[in-house]
């Protein structure tokens, strides 16, 4: 999940989130972003992973909400670059 810009529906300027972007595209891993505007926050969020803000990591059933873990993780997890 990343934040969204201020319109609510572009990638907002999140220099957390644009390093796990880069991160996932040098991997050139299949990822899906979801876009939370932070003015907006659905319901869901707040059970997701509550008191957190965005970027986080949802990977089979556990959060991940810490960015240098989440990097940490992504790197043991993905191959190195194809």
């Amino acid at each position: 999940r990343s934040q969204a810009g201020t319109d609510g529906e572009r990638i907002g300027n999140c220099p957390f989130s644009q390093r796990l972007f880069m991160l996932l595209c040098l991997k050139k891993a299949e990822f899906k972003i979801v876009l939370v505007d932070p003015r907006r926050k659905p319901a869901s969020l707040a059970k997701l992973a509550p008191g957190t803000q965005p970027p986080f990591l949802t990977y089979n059933g556990g959060v991940k909400t810490d960015t240098i873990k989440i990097e940490e993780f992504l790197e043991d997890v993905l191959c190195p670059p194809r």
